[in-house]
C-alpha cells in the first residue's frame, strides 16, 4: 500500500484545482456567456426607473427572469406579444401608448415584428451563447414607447437602433 506512486493522486488534485479556479474566475468574466445578466439589468433599471412592463418573446431563460428581479411576463409567441403590447403600426394612425412594455425578443420574433410592421424602439442588444443550447443567439431589448423623447430627433423613423451597433469581437463574420 505504501509502495503506491504519488503522481495520480496529485494529478487529479491539480485538475480539480484548475476546474475550480476556471469556474470561479475566467467562465464568469466572458461577456458571450452573460446575455441573459446583461439584459436582465437593463430591463429591471426600466421597470424601476421607468414603470416599463416586462417580458420576453423567443428567448426565455430562468436567469433572465431571475436577473430582471422577476415580474417578467413569458410570451409564447410573437403573435401573442401583438395581443397583448400596444404597438403603433406602419400606415396606420399613430396612438398614444400608456401602457409601457420591455420586450426581450429573439432573431425569429423579430422577423415577425417586421414582417407585421410593428413600429418599436430598440433600446440594446446583445450577442452571445445561449448557455442551456450551445447555441450562438441574438437577443434585442425593444420597446413600444420612445425610451428618450426629449432626445429624439423627429426626423429618425421609429423602427430602428436607437444607438450604433456594436462591434462582435466574439462571432466571425455572418453569424451575428
Amino acid at each position: 500500500a505504501w509502495n503506491r506512486p504519488a503522481w495520480p493522486y496529485v494529478t487529479v488534485l491539480s485538475f480539480g484545482l484548475t476546474l475550480l479556479i476556471a469556474d470561479v474566475s475566467t467562465i464568469p468574466s466572458i461577456q458571450a456567456l452573460q446575455i441573459s445578466r446583461q439584459a436582465g439589468i437593463q430591463m429591471q433599471r426600466l421597470r424601476a426607473n421607468d414603470g416599463f412592463q416586462l417580458g420576453a418573446v423567443g428567448y426565455i431563460e430562468p436567469s433572465l427572469v431571475f436577473y430582471a428581479r422577476g415580474h417578467v411576463r413569458l410570451f409564447s409567441s410573437p403573435a401573442e406579444v401583438l395581443q397583448t403590447v400596444p404597438f403603433n403600426r406602419s400606415g396606420s394612425p399613430s396612438i398614444t401608448i400608456h401602457r409601457r412594455y420591455c420586450i426581450v425578443a429573439d432573431r425569429q420574433a423579430m422577423k415577425y415584428f417586421a414582417a407585421h410592421h410593428v413600429q418599436y424602439f430598440v433600446w440594446d442588444w446583445f450577442n452571445g451563447v445561449d448557455v442551456a443550447d450551445g447555441r450562438a443567439v441574438r437577443i434585442t431589448l425593444l420597446t413600444n414607447v420612445d425610451p428618450w423623447p426629449k432626445t429624439r430627433n423627429a426626423a429618425l423613423p421609429a423602427t430602428g437602433p436607437s444607438k450604433p451597433a456594436p462591434e462582435s469581437s466574439f462571432f466571425p463574420a455572418g453569424m451575428t
